[in-house]
């Protein structure tokens, strides 16, 4: 339900790398379950159209609520260790140059 709104919000970030949207990516289950947790059930409509339109209503508030979410996920993912976070520093040294006596 909530697939699309969160993948059209990760195209708007534009700051940030391709290794932090992964992390995002991979952050999606415990943000939708943490919106999901704030909300009453979606039960007890009388018309499926009421349904729809508080589903509807549901999905752009998940799309508010992403972008209050952004300064969460990118503390998170700059805690990490640069391993953890796919840098390889080793890659990044330059060649050592050595003299045989």
């Amino acid at each position: 339900m909530y697939g699309e709104t969160f993948t059209g919000w990760l195209e708007q970030q534009g700051q940030f790398s391709g290794a932090l949207e992964k992390f995002a990516e991979s952050q999606y289950p415990s943000l939708q379950s943490q919106y999901k947790a704030g909300l009453p059930r979606l039960t007890g409509f009388p018309t499926r159209e009421e349904a729809r339109a508080e589903a509807a209503k549901r999905e752009s508030g998940f799309q508010a609520w992403l972008g209050q979410q952004t300064p969460g996920i990118y503390q998170e993912y700059m805690a990490q260790r640069p391993a953890e976070r796919g840098e390889r520093l080793w890659m990044q040294q330059p060649t050592m140059r050595t003299v045989n006596w």
